[in-house]
């Protein structure tokens, strides 16, 4: 089974040039009929299902032999991914021109092999891979004695020894901030209920000498990690403003290489990523819509091949398409509308088993905020019970809290006191599961805990005026922004003040 889903998840990998280049290839294998036909049915299912899979296939003669095609056709697909990306892709190049200098010299083409190696090592201080040039300095050691005339030998024998030195001492320093990069993540995963900016050992790994400040950082690559460093312990510790000046020379610093877009491309996702959060939770709504704009992108980009496929296509849609529903609810952006919302949501409930957890979640809770400002209710209560059915909610409680806050909402504006008292004892099953219960969380929860005194009328203008004052105070803070990006509470209780006083100021007219 982990092979077939190797498989499927290999062929919905493939970008379009990808898919195109292995179906010609496919034409002239021997077992093309089989192979056409378990690689088409595969291209076309949006999540795997085996047994769909074998109905379809039921009466192919390869049937009877499914798992060897399955695994004869991963190595195929391999083989010929290999060969498509071989002229275009840099860790390709340099491993063909490593293996044609291997080849050269054992042929005893001693000239020829160093130049393979210098065309290697031209590639490698472009891309600043130290580990190939430092495989490259020990193959010309090999060879000095062999091509280079006798007066220019104890040259480039200083030249090695100084160059040695010199890429080892550059490895060392991206390996070492690479080591705090690991270590940053296994802290994030560990805080991530939390956040880092309470964390000790996050505060002592931020202390390391190699992430003292940018000179530390030696070559244009251990730059990019350093940021990328700095930028992520910031945004996880809710530092957003100060994360935003990192990934803005992060972003930059790509935008004048840009060959390392091409080499590094995650990290350039991950960075415009990060900066759409630090837009969109500072309020800088228009800078957050040419982000989204911008990842969106990206795919089609030519000089970056590696996010052409489907699975980028995926990634990006769930970063971005939670935000754009935001922004369709919390600003007044035109670029952003409701009809392309309610189309986007097709492809999004299509995809959304291949979407991360929390991303699943995030955009399930916008759509809810979405279709509940759209005063539709029923397919608001739809979309809350796909949140409370997930089997990952219990990881994210915090999504389940707003989310059973804004199910009570619905019940509070029906005056249905008897749902609002059942909710509340349902609610305690993610509050004793959380590690941690934020400032945010426990108003809510103190606010839904009220709404039945103030459906009893009991000074129920008061109290709201409170809370209101209360969440617009605490939402100030930075480490509790991230409870307001998706479903803002204080824009509700503003809106129900106002439709109080309205219907105070006409109960007083009459």
């Amino acid at each position: 089974m982990n092979q077939s889903r190797s498989l499927f998840q290999l062929i919905q990998s493939l970008s379009r040039n990808e898919t195109r280049y292995i179906t010609i290839a496919v034409k002239t294998h021997r077992y093309t009929k089989a192979y056409l036909k378990l690689f088409r049915e595969m291209k076309r299912q949006q999540v795997y299902d085996e047994q769909k899979l074998k109905a379809q296939a039921k009466n192919e003669p390869f049937i009877k032999h499914f798992a060897v095609i399955k695994n004869q056709l991963f190595q195929f697909i391999l083989k010929e991914l290999r060969s498509y990306h071989e002229s275009s892709s840099l860790d390709f190049k340099l491993k063909e021109l490593m293996l044609d200098a291997a080849i050269l010299y054992q042929k005893t083409l001693y000239r020829e092999s160093w130049n393979k190696l210098q065309q290697a090592r031209q590639l490698a201080l472009k891309f600043e891979d130290w580990k190939v040039l430092i495989e490259i300095l020990y193959k010309e050691f090999m060879l000095i004695s062999i091509v280079c005339p006798s007066k220019e030998r104890e040259k480039e024998f200083r030249r090695i020894s100084i160059e040695l030195q010199k890429f080892l001492m550059f490895l060392n320093n991206y390996e070492a901030l690479a080591y705090c990069n690991i270590m940053l993540a296994l802290l994030i995963k560990k805080n991530e209920h939390t956040g880092l900016h309470k964390s000790p050992d996050a505060k002592k790994l931020m202390a390391n000498p190699v992430l003292k400040n940018e000179n530390t950082a030696l070559t244009r690559r251990a730059h990019i990690v350093y940021l990328y460093v700095q930028s992520t312990y910031l945004i996880n510790s809710y530092q957003y403003e100060e994360a935003k000046k990192f990934l803005l020379k992060q972003v930059k610093l790509f935008d004048n290489n840009r060959d390392f877009k091409e080499w590094l491309p995650g990290i350039y996702m991950l960075a415009l990523r990060d900066l759409l959060i630090c837009y969109y939770v500072q309020g800088y709504f228009a800078e957050a819509i040419k982000i989204i704009q911008q990842l969106k992108q990206l795919p089609d980009d030519t000089r970056i091949k590696k996010v052409a496929g489907r699975r980028f296509r995926i990634l990006i849609f769930s970063w971005t398409f939670c935000y754009e529903i935001a922004l369709a609810i919390n600003a007044n952006m035109p670029t952003v509308k409701g009809e392309y919302i309610r189309a986007k949501e097709t492809a999004f409930m299509h995809q959304m088993i291949l979407f991360e957890p929390k991303a699943r979640l995030e955009t399930l809770l916008s759509l809810c905020i979405f279709y509940y400002y759209s005063q539709e209710h029923k397919k608001t209560a739809r979309l809350i019970q796909k949140i409370l059915c997930d089997p990952l909610i219990d990881v994210h409680s915090s999504i389940a809290i707003l989310t059973i806050t804004l199910q009570v909402i619905i019940h509070f504006e029906e005056m249905n006191i008897d749902s609002i008292q059942y909710l509340l004892k349902s609610i305690n099953r993610f509050t004793n599961k959380s590690k941690k219960i934020s400032k945010t969380e426990k108003m809510l929860i103190n606010l839904i805990t009220h709404f039945t005194a103030i459906l009893a009328g009991k000074n129920d203008m008061e109290s709201l005026k409170k809370y209101f004052a209360s969440f617009s105070e605490i939402k100030k803070h930075d480490s509790e922004k991230q409870y307001y990006r998706f479903f803002d509470i204080t824009f509700w209780l503003q809106s129900i003040l106002q439709k109080r006083a309205t219907k105070f100021i006409r109960h007083q007219i009459q």
